[in-house]
């Protein structure tokens, strides 16, 4: 840029297995072409000045003794026009030093914005996972994590959480009641930022805006995503954090006074880039002919970094007054100027070099990142469609790596996550790709792969090697992996299609118990499609009213008489099959759908009970599942169930049959809420009790009326 070049990077096409060299092309408008060379004007332009003094000079010696007036004046235009070169080379000199320092000052900055920002998003992600492990928390869990957060993070001004798009969740609630209730849809200035959060399922910035409850501040939003083993993620809601812009910009240095008249702008509102508004400094800085500008990432998006130097500086001006007195020295300045040029070059292009390796290297372990790993396979993929080689991807997720920073702390974590990048690499060929994905997601690229035996070698190294015990500082850390396996062309045709099927083995070995491998397998892609097609079926059924309740009677031995019944879910599609709630509830469980099966269920079958007591006269009770999950729900969700359950056992009696599990589950809203009921005169039985590990001990922590012994008990008497 200096030398008013355009510059393009191109990758070269080179043979298999080898680095492409880039191809570098300088263009400009006046560059001529002769035989495939490029001759620069610049170029011309001293060749032309070199021919001019040589005349000069030889004019001079020619005219030495015959023409001394001319002699002299020729040494003069040689003298002036050498001064007047090396003054033109020395102003674009500093010029471009001073682009170089400005550049580096830009650098500096924003390296100190992005770390900054990165450690604010860095705890909003932490939020969104906290959330997705706990996607029913109470808000007094949810205040108690996000004071903690607000604690480590004096720029954040509070905390919120919405489900389903609505804040529901918020932290501080003092002086931030009027964000509760917010709904991002239907709020024009936060909308289109909440719905790209969704849509791309990054961390977004957005802002600076004007938050509803006072005051302009950049929003942090992350998705949440509930995960099941088996089953498609779930979106939950978005949280978000807002971040005081001026804070942060305080924190990066840039609301400092700045020296020589420099000016720093701003833009890229909502990360949008160059696309954004601009909103710190002048927006003329933009538009400078001289400015300077970097990229700065932020979660899913980018800002725009820019700057222009000031007026010109007390060395320059004399320097030129140095130069015109010193016009003699001409050629050993010329010479300083170039050696210093060409050093400024080669600084320049180490930096290019250590921002193109930012972009393509993880800064912690190392390794390939997302970006660099996905051009590798591509890569491969593509030369597999000539040689018509094999490649393996081996997906990799650590077990027990949230334990790790749960009790240890991050810089623990990051430690371990070092460790485990060098074990892997320990396992597999140096001509093979180990990558880190995100998180504690690794990847593994096993290139033209001949024997399937050797696949299976690698992937129980590599267990074997994370099953070891980990030294982090003073602590022993074990921490296993779930390796998922897929093999290219067998299991895919593509790079998105290999890394899903890997992706869904590596699950198939969470859900058997972690710490394994599993090869990739078509019956994987159809359990996993038909737990997702009868996901989609079992929300229309309850949107359509296919859930109904059946009613069982209970006949006391004493009598013969139905003196109760119990509420089954049953689920018939329109072309009149059943499906099996064996089928269906499972996936019910998973899902968190279960709440409202049971709340369908038991709305019904009190309507059928009352309506059969009025019609016959009798006073059969009625009993109904409910599933562990209701107790650990939303406070509104909860208290609507224990609702209607207290208003039908005024006219019926009415039991509440719980699971085993629940006698393990140390909830204390469920002891609560059981209690509850059983004060109401509701009663309270156990499901197959005798099929898990409760004992009868475990029957004083609840007002239990009823065991329902499992049949595998009574069949044989």
């Amino acid at each position: 840029a200096r030398e008013g070049l355009d510059v393009e990077i191109r990758p070269a096409t080179t043979p298999a297995g080898e680095l492409p060299d880039p191809v570098v092309e300088l263009r400009e408008g006046r560059a001529q072409f002769a035989g495939g060379a490029l001759v620069p004007a610049r170029l011309a332009r001293v060749v032309a000045a070199g021919l001019g003094a040589l005349v000069l000079v030889l004019a001079s010696m020619y005219w030495w003794r015959r023409r001394p007036r001319g002699a002299a004046v020729a040494l003069a235009v040689l003298v002036v026009a050498g001064a007047g070169l090396l003054e033109t080379r020395f102003r674009e000199q500093r010029a471009s030093e001073r682009r170089f320092e400005l550049l580096e000052r830009l650098g500096a900055l924003r390296s100190r914005l992005e770390s900054v920002i990165a450690n604010n998003l860095s705890l909003t992600n932490g939020l969104a996972a906290f959330v997705a492990a706990n996607p029913d928390l109470s808000q007094e869990e949810f205040a108690a994590y996000a004071r903690n957060v607000l604690a480590r993070e004096p720029s954040l001004r509070n905390l919120a959480a919405a489900p389903d798009l609505v804040v529901r969740y918020v932290y501080p609630y003092k002086g931030n009641e009027a964000v509760l209730g917010l709904d991002y849809r239907a709020n024009p200035a936060q909308r289109e930022a909440a719905e790209r959060v969704l849509q791309t399922g990054d961390l977004v910035v957005a802002g600076p805006v004007e938050l509803v409850q006072g005051g302009m501040a950049l929003i942090g939003r992350a998705p949440v995503y509930i995960d099941t083993p088996g089953r498609p993620r779930v979106t939950w809601g978005l949280v978000s954090a807002p971040i005081d812009v001026h804070k942060v910009l305080q924190q990066a240095g840039l609301e400092a006074s700045l020296p020589d008249g420099l000016r720093i702008a701003i833009r890229g509102k909502d990360g949008m880039g160059e696309r954004g508004e601009v909103f710190h400094g002048d927006a003329a800085v933009f538009g400078a002919a001289d400015a300077v500008t970097l990229p700065v990432h932020i979660g899913g998006g980018s800002w725009q970094l820019a700057a222009v130097p000031g007026d010109e500086d007390l060395r320059t001006r004399y320097g030129v007054w140095v130069i015109r007195l010193f016009a003699l020295v001409l050629l050993g300045l010329v010479l300083i100027a170039l050696r210093a040029s060409a050093r400024a070059r080669v600084r320049e292009r180490e930096y290019a070099v250590a921002l193109e390796r930012q972009a393509n290297f993880d800064p912690l372990t190392g390794l390939p990142s997302r970006t660099l790993f996905r051009q590798q396979l591509e890569s491969a993929i593509a030369r597999s469609g000539r040689t018509g080689a094999r490649h393996a991807l081996l997906f990799i997720d650590l077990d027990e790596f949230k334990s790790v920073n749960d009790n240890l702390g991050h810089d623990a974590g990051d430690q371990l996550l070092i460790e485990v990048g060098r074990r892997i690499c320990g396992c597999v060929r140096a001509s093979d790709t180990v990558a880190r994905l995100s998180g504690d997601e690794f990847t593994v690229i096993l290139y033209d792969i001949v024997a399937q035996e050797s696949i299976s070698r690698v992937a129980e190294a590599i267990v074997e090697a994370m099953g070891r015990a980990f030294r982090i500082g003073e602590h022993e850390v074990f921490c296993g992996a779930s390796v998922g396996v897929a093999v290219y062309p067998d299991d895919a045709g593509s790079a998105d299609a290999l890394v899903i099927k890997a992706d869904q083995a590596m699950y198939a070995v969470k859900r058997s118990g972690r710490n394994g491998w599993f090869f990739y397998t078509r019956e994987m892609q159809e359990k996993s499609e038909r737990r997702h097609r009868l996901y989609n079926e079992l929300v229309a059924a309850l949107d359509n009213g296919r859930i109904v309740a059946h009613l069982q009677p209970i006949v006391s031995v004493q009598t013969g008489r139905i003196v109760s019944c119990e509420a089954l879910a049953r689920w018939q599609r329109e072309d009149g099959s059943w499906v099996s709630p064996g089928e269906f509830v499972p996936v019910a469980e998973e899902s968190g759908l279960i709440n409202r099966v049971d709340f369908v269920v038991m709305q019904t079958a009190i309507d059928a009970v009352r309506a059969i007591n009025e019609q016959l006269g009798t006073g059969i009770g009625l009993s109904a599942n409910v599933s562990p999950r209701i107790f650990a729900a939303q406070n509104q969700q909860i208290q609507r169930w224990m609702d209607t359950v207290k208003a039908a056992a005024r006219e019926l009696r009415l039991t509440v049959e719980i699971t085993e599990r629940l006698l393990f589950d140390d909830a204390a809203e469920a002891h609560k809420a059981l209690n509850e009921l059983a004060v109401s005169g509701i009663g309270i039985s156990i499901d197959d009790f005798g099929t898990g590990n409760a004992s009868l001990i475990h029957l004083t922590r609840f007002p239990v009326g009823i065991i329902k012994i499992d049949r595998s008990f009574t069949r044989a008497i």
